[in-house]
């Protein structure tokens, strides 16, 4: 995921620490490499949620993988 979203960006923006802290602070306008970093979190984010549910509903079946 750090390669994914970091990689653009560093390659889009450089390292100027003064661009970097623009960028953070929301004082230069989001393009589209920021946008896909942004993506990626968000998706990852979002696609892990599901991951403690599916354990929960596994857990309730008596005749599951899981029971003993």
């Amino acid at each position: 995921m750090a390669v994914l979203s970091a990689m653009g960006l560093i390659y889009a923006h450089g390292v100027d620490g003064h661009v970097w802290r623009e960028i953070w602070g929301a004082a230069r306008p989001g393009d589209s490499v920021w946008g896909a970093a942004l993506g990626t979190g968000v998706g990852a984010w979002l696609g892990a949620v599901p991951i403690p549910l599916d354990w929960y509903v596994a857990g309730l079946q008596t005749d599951g993988w899981q029971s003993g």
